[in-house]
């Protein structure tokens, strides 16, 4: 928004003082303009039609500023406001950062409390209107000037900051929680306090339970909840062995659905005069006997031709446009295609009515062929990832994950732990919960039977797809290439029109190298311990990770991850104060 005071000045000082443009500060004797100079003036490029009457009041008195106004008259921009309103936040971040998620998209919409947000920059308004209903706010004891309940209203509604109940109690908490520190405060005398372990909790439902009737310990409840977690992560290679018993048969069906697929979505691709890939290449149609000219394959027009004999020889002509469209649009990579004939059958065509006595006449067949069209090579040179092996290639860090969580659980124990309990918990929950979410897929594939009904065959290449999603974060996108990476997981979706599943929405996540669980995995799995961050660090900016996930980003890790992951709040940051 421009400035506009030295024109406004000099117009209202000869009593031209436009409402809207200029502000009246100063009310008198009516002055006396000098003689007109007969000059036309008009606003500059970067105004608007709202500056013309200043601009040709101000230039025919003899102040004609070049910021504003020109002689000579052009082309002028249809602002979305008008530029005489005040300007709006377009940018903003918080002074907490526990509110940087919410101020970050409440000033990029105008709202921008100067009580929590701080405004970066200034510009038109965004306006986003209300599109639900919501009541949230921040836990009782925050004041969130109102963010939760714009945010919310207009579907942002940060998991870990705003709620419907803002009761800590009812939100889980339990007793002596402080909203604004997040820590607990317990007046119980550590020397007074056992965690005695043939009392711990074996579950983490038993712990909640002991935290709700007060019967565990403050100072217990990271403890045990990491010790939950810990044994969950120790026994994945136990449950893997069991999951993975009689899985081999049902990836042989996974395996052949998927090489199936590849001559399906090419007969599709390829389809005389309607298929997409008939634009890559050229054809010579041999209609009835005639030979005619080369042509681009999608102007055969050969569906008015049912009755004819006929034979179409193609020839690639755009390699790289073919190659390209068919591994983005149908996931077929290159090598799994080739080219030869495709018989397509016959059709019958009436020879003309029956002879008396002659009995009936056969109809005259005629045969529709293809010739050096794109067909998929055999099946066996078709190579297909098995999930198995990316779990297998997982298994390393998942000792290096042990062994990290062991020197922490050690720590707790003795109350030397440098890092946040509940930032300790928090963080390791989530790569334990997305292993156990892989051992459920395993398990539901497994449940669907070895002799594969119809229905369930897409059902099957979800779920062995859902695996590997929730696996490679521990192997990194390079570790991944095992499979073929994240790219091969949309590429084999494609190829079995399952791409877009709600099954399959973890993929929006790990396909971004710097998201929370690859974050996450990268401090717990190497680092600490390596001079690079101290253990507080690590955990720390791991919590901060895992608090960056909104609820939307965890609902796509799958049923059994969003289940298990409620329980966490309930648990975590429970700290002893004296």
């Amino acid at each position: 928004m421009p400035k506009v005071a030295a024109l406004c000045e000099f117009t209202c000082s000869l009593d031209y003082c436009p409402p809207g443009a200029c502000v009246c500060t100063e009310f008198g004797k009516t002055p006396t303009r000098p003689k007109a100079m007969d000059i036309k003036g008009y606003p500059v490029a970067t105004l608007d039609a709202s500056f013309s009457g200043l601009c040709s009041f101000a230039c025919n008195y003899g102040f004609c500023p070049q910021d504003y106004c020109t002689t000579t008259e052009v082309a002028l921009p249809i602002w979305p406001e008008s530029l005489f309103d005040p300007p709006y936040c377009t940018e903003g971040k918080s002074f907490d950062p526990s509110f940087d998620d919410l101020c970050q998209f409440t000033c990029a919409h105008g709202f921008c409390p100067i009580g929590v947000c701080r405004c970066l920059a200034t510009g038109f308004l965004n306006l986003l209107e209300p599109n639900t209903t919501s009541s949230a706010g921040t836990l009782k004891g925050i004041n969130d000037y109102g963010l939760c309940n714009y945010a919310c209203t207009r579907v942002f509604c940060p998991a870990q900051t705003c709620y419907e109940n803002t009761d800590p109690m009812e939100n889980g908490f339990g007793p002596y929680y402080d909203p604004v520190t997040e820590e607990y405060y317990d007046n119980t005398n550590p020397g007074n306090v056992n965690c005695d372990p043939s009392k711990a909790p074996r579950n983490l439902d038993d712990l909640i339970k002991g935290i709700d009737s007060n019967s565990v310990p403050a100072v217990c409840w990271d403890q045990w909840a990491l010790e939950i977690l810990f044994e969950a992560l120790v026994n994945f290679n136990d449950e893997f062995a069991a999951s993975a018993k009689g899985y081999d048969n049902l990836y042989s069906a996974y395996e052949t659905r998927v090489k199936d697929s590849v001559g399906q979505q090419l007969e599709s691709f390829m389809a005389v005069d309607t298929g997409e890939g008939n634009q890559y290449f050229d054809c010579v149609l041999t209609l009835s006997g005639h030979k005619y000219d080369k042509m681009g394959c999608q102007f055969l027009g050969l569906n008015k031709f049912a009755d004819a004999e006929w034979t179409i020889d193609y020839s690639l002509r755009d390699a790289d446009g073919f190659y390209a469209a068919v591994l983005e649009k149908l996931g077929i990579e290159r090598d799994w295609i080739t080219f030869g004939t495709i018989d397509l059958g016959w059709a019958c065509r009436d020879v003309g009515s029956d002879r008396p006595g002659a009995g009936n006449r056969p109809c005259l067949k005629l045969e529709h062929q293809k010739t050096n069209a794109p067909i998929s090579v055999q099946k066996e040179k078709i190579k297909v990832p098995n999930p198995k092996e990316v779990i297998r290639a997982a298994m390393p860090n998942m000792t290096n994950l042990a062994n990290t969580l062991m020197v922490a659980h050690l720590d707790l124990t003795l109350h030397i732990n440098e890092a946040e309990g509940g930032d300790i918990v928090a963080a390791a929950s989530v790569p334990i919960f997305m292993l156990q979410q892989a051992i459920r897929s395993m398990d539901n594939i497994k449940s669907i039977g070895a002799k594969i009904l119809e229905e369930n065959k897409q059902r099957l290449v979800l779920e062995i797809l859902s695996i590997v999603l929730v696996i490679i974060p521990f192997i990194g996108e390079a570790g991944g290439a095992l499979f073929g990476g994240v790219a091969m997981i949309s590429r084999i979706a494609a190829l079995v029109d399952v791409a877009g599943s709600a099954s399959l929405t973890a993929y929006d996540i790990v396909q971004d190298p710097t998201s929370a669980p690859f974050a996450i995995l990268s401090l717990l799995v190497g680092g600490f311990g390596s001079g690079v961050r101290s253990e507080k660090e690590a955990f720390s900016e791991a919590a901060k990770a895992r608090k960056g996930l909104l609820a939307s980003d965890i609902a796509k890790f799958g049923d059994n991850f969003v289940t298990s992951d409620t329980k966490i709040p309930k648990i975590v940051n429970a700290c002893l104060r004296i």
